[in-house]
């Protein structure tokens, strides 16, 4: 399972816009993660996906009050 299709399962972007992200990737020579938080998407949960896709546990460094 690709960090695009672990967003996906958890509905942060759809199964169809797996292949729209990756030919933008592609098209405008960029990174995956950068066309994911040019389409507001928190870097938080792109690395959260990196995390699990890579079976690393993350950790937030932002406190929350």
């Amino acid at each position: 399972m690709s960090i695009l299709e672990i967003l996906a399962k958890k509905n942060i972007i759809s199964e169809s816009q797996i292949a729209e992200i990756i030919g933008q990737s592609e098209q405008e020579g960029l990174t995956i993660d950068e066309i994911l938080i040019k389409r507001s998407i928190d870097p938080e949960e792109i690395l959260a996906a990196k995390g699990e896709f890579l079976d690393i546990p993350t950790k937030s460094l932002h406190h929350k009050e």
